[in-house]
């Protein structure tokens, strides 16, 4: 199946079931359809190609999804780009893309003259809303047919350890990745499914292809903030959601939560960042009828590789650590640095092989090659499998900590810290030490609903929780929020830059 036969082939079969929900406006399947020929014929009247390559910079509407749709339909390339990234880091992806057009909305019109001046290769420009008005009067054309294996997108990574690298997506990518998440998300014909997360980011794009594959409800909201969220899924009785642990945070100490009616709620999904084990003990609480999904993958797999289902997350609560079990129709291996495979209990690298699976970096053959090694995807993430086939990731390979000679993963500092009330976020690196070499650093950010912690209480705090050799070295405290990327990821490599001299001027607390 292509994109544009699932568009089709719901059509045919929910036409007159509600396609999207939009602030106050509606739209069947069979309207959304209408409006996705007329955004192609009026693409291609413009002087798109087959092959062209069109970025999308824009906040979340119901005209996200006509492009998820009208871009595929003309044959033409799809570019998401990250509304929250600065002017130099859009030009940047732009000339390395080099789009023919840039679709915009409202909120980036006044950045997108100056971004095209930047740009070495000539781009033209359309705003989506006057596009999408236009619409009607264009006259409907054909959906192009293109090989499965054809560049549908190029979708950029969060660029948490450097410069984004464009991933391309084929047709059969996102495809095979629909169906693998409409199968383990439990999406339906009758779901509604409120696009909270940005619609540009890969995690929230595979769910619109599988809830549109099975002639579901798109609620959407331009952007997140937790009583809306709240107010949208008791107004449009949202069936299922997907949050970063950030998010979730967030809607729980939110004011509305306790009298808002959230009975509708079937699954929320998570991922695309380290889930704390009390945040997750907590929500599970206070979502006793909500069934809880994780997924682990990245952009890399269009993007899911593991799932934890509803079920699983009942069994024990040291499962709630785990990433779950390799997806329908993904392998998942963990291997060593000969690349053969682990025990179980060994540490090694995550590699992923499936349909889903990236055909490469755009124009970076060497990280192509790199990645891509013996038919499998090599991740770049450590992890081992316990004896029950369930995947546990501990860290970046980049990320893993060499102090003193041992290996400290990030993760098991991260969770002992988060253990303790008094900590809302934390993310833990390593940087330069003159005796150990690399330390351990932990960067915390306050909850600023507990009493206050030091430095040396959090440490014995973290004593009984793990060994010596992983205990931080040293304690920043930071206010308001940690650095991250549109994806709730932590940009840890900003933070090696802001304390890269920490060791040098501060003093270790932690023997």
């Amino acid at each position: 199946m292509q994109i544009t036969q699932l568009l089709s082939r719901t059509e045919q079969l929910h036409g007159d079931a509600t396609a999207t929900i939009c602030s106050d406006r509606k739209r069947s399947w069979s309207e959304l359809a209408r409006n996705v020929r007329c955004i192609a014929a009026g693409l291609r009247e413009a002087g798109a190609v087959p092959g062209d390559r069109i970025a999308i910079i824009s906040q979340n509407s119901d005209h996200y999804i006509d492009l998820y749709f009208a871009v595929p339909w003309i044959g033409a390339v799809m570019v998401p780009l990250n509304t929250r990234w600065s002017v130099p880091e859009l030009a940047d992806c732009l000339d390395d893309c080099q789009p023919t057009f840039v679709l915009y909305d409202c909120s980036s019109a006044s950045i997108v003259p100056s971004l095209i001046e930047q740009c070495s290769s000539a781009i033209r420009k359309l705003d989506i809303v006057s596009l999408c008005r236009s619409s009607g009067t264009k006259a409907i054309c054909p959906p192009f047919r293109r090989k499965d294996d054809a560049m549908a997108g190029i979708f950029y990574t969060g660029g948490t350890t450097g410069r984004s690298k464009g991933v391309i997506l084929s047709e059969r990518n996102l495809m095979a990745n629909a169906l693998t998440t409409a199968l383990e998300f439990g999406y339906r014909a009758d779901t509604v499914y409120l696009h909270s997360a940005p619609m540009f980011h890969l995690g929230d794009g595979a769910s619109t292809y599988a809830v549109s594959m099975m002639g579901g409800a798109h609620a959407i909201l331009q952007t997140f903030h937790p009583r809306d969220f709240l107010a949208t899924v008791q107004k449009h009785a949202v069936t299922h959601a997907m949050l970063a642990p950030t998010m979730i945070q967030s809607v729980l100490d939110d004011d509305a939560f306790a009298c808002t009616d959230t009975q509708s709620l079937q699954r929320l999904i998570y991922g695309t960042s380290p889930m704390p084990p009390r945040l997750l003990e907590d929500a599970l609480a206070a979502l006793p009828g909500t069934g809880f999904v994780q997924g682990y993958g990245m952009t890399e797999l269009s993007p899911l590789a593991t799932v934890l289902s509803p079920a699983e997350h009942l069994t024990s609560t040291r499962r709630l650590r785990s990433a779950g079990r390799p997806a329908y129709g993904v392998d998942v291996q963990v291997v060593g640095p000969e690349g053969i495979e682990l025990d179980a209990g060994d540490v090694g690298e995550i590699r992923v092989r499936g349909a889903n699976v990236m055909q490469g970096y755009w124009r970076r053959p060497d990280e192509t090659a790199a990645a891509l090694r013996d038919g499998w995807m090599h991740t770049g993430d450590c992890g081992y499998f316990d004896r029950d086939g369930f995947l546990y990731v501990v860290d970046r390979l980049k990320d893993m900590i060499i102090t003193g000679g041992e290996n400290v993963y990030s993760i098991e500092v991260e969770n002992a810290l988060t253990s303790h009330p008094a900590v809302a976020q934390c993310a833990v690196i390593g940087v330069p030490h003159r005796k150990w070499g690399e330390a351990v650093l932990a960067v915390v950010v306050p909850n600023e609903h507990q009493p206050a912690i030091d430095q040396a209480a959090l440490i014995d705090h973290c004593r009984n929780i793990i060994a010596g050799y992983k205990l931080p070295k040293g304690i920043c405290f930071a206010s308001g929020s940690l650095p991250v990327n549109a994806a709730g990821k932590v940009l840890k490599s900003e933070l090696k830059q802001i304390y890269e001299d920490y060791f040098a001027n501060q003093r270790e607390v932690a023997d």
